[in-house]
């Protein structure tokens, strides 16, 4: 079988290297354009772009997939199927209607959650399932029939990033799993239930800003939400202070006002409305990752102070 692959992030890279590495061919690689990232904004090529050279595989990176040389360069490659995970634009239509089959990878039991941020979602939102979805694309964001599903547990520390790799483990045989089925049109359709679709938009570093004002539960959740990235931040005489991992210490008891800190035993615990919320990792500005004990003896904290949300 031939393979035409679609993506971009580091997500999308771990599934090229699986199919590269199987007894499928990945004939060509379409990614986005280099970017510019780091302290020196360098332009940077994606990880499948790094993954799809040092494999030897042909890339792409057209600014517009509406452009003719994008569709004659993917006809060129004569791909039996094309499979698309996290690239970061929608399919257009002249190439969904060139004649070769388009499957997506999604990280979540669709109709659930479509959009570019399913297993943050689902985290920020408190669930304690989420899946991964193989499915047909349409020409409308992740509203294509089903082919395969499988659910995937959310734990309770779970942060974005280790749910992601459960979920990449869980993606990889499901894929594997139907990939002769749908080159060979024998693969099932299920279509999705649009009345019930909900949707799962881009974190913004705004996403990260916590509000004191909501339950510790739903702080938590944020928190682990935002990690690894926009991180959860709060402020201290205006200056911004990551948290990295938390723990609810109670859903319930109304400790003070919200954002005030309680001091116990060298352990930082902030209060919610309602609720006590354990602070466990942080990060001062210029600092690296410390526990919530480490940030106690390196600083001089006056007996009590506020976590603003701004």
């Amino acid at each position: 079988m031939t393979i035409a692959f679609f993506g971009t992030p580091e997500p999308a890279a771990r599934v090229l290297d699986s199919l590269a590495s199987a007894p499928h061919s990945v004939c060509g690689v379409v990614t986005q354009p280099d970017k510019p990232a780091g302290r020196h904004q360098m332009l940077t090529p994606s990880p499948v772009k790094q993954r799809a050279q040092a494999a030897g595989i042909p890339v792409i990176q057209p600014a517009s997939l509406r452009s003719p040389e994008a569709l004659d360069q993917l006809l060129a490659w004569q791909p039996n199927l094309a499979v698309v995970v996290a690239y970061g634009k929608l399919i257009p239509p002249p190439m969904l209607e060139a004649g070769i089959p388009f499957i997506n990878v999604h990280f979540s039991l669709l109709p659930a959650y479509r959009g570019a941020a399913p297993v943050q979602r689902a985290i920020m939102d408190g669930l304690t399932q989420t899946g991964v979805t193989v499915q047909y694309l349409a020409k409308e964001l992740d509203a294509g029939d089903i082919i395969a599903q499988t659910p995937v547990p959310i734990e309770e520390d779970d942060t974005s990033g280790t749910l992601m790799e459960r979920c990449l483990n869980a993606a990889i045989p499901l894929l594997f799993s139907v990939l002769g089925d749908v080159a060979n049109g024998r693969a099932p359709r299920s279509p999705q239930d649009h009345a019930s679709a909900t949707l799962a938009p881009k974190l913004q570093k705004e996403d990260g800003i916590v509000n004191w004002h909501v339950p510790a539960r739903a702080i938590h959740n944020r928190v682990r939400a935002c990690n690894p990235w926009p991180g959860a931040c709060a402020f201290t005489n205006a200056q911004p202070l990551k948290i990295w991992r938390t723990r609810v210490e109670s859903d319930t008891h109304n400790a003070g006002a919200p954002g005030s800190i309680l001091y116990a035993r060298g352990r930082l615990l902030a209060a919610a409305q309602p609720g006590i919320l354990e602070l466990l990792e942080v990060q001062p500005p210029g600092k690296p990752r410390m526990s919530a004990g480490a940030f106690i003896a390196g600083h001089a904290l006056p007996p009590a102070f506020d976590l603003q949300q701004s």
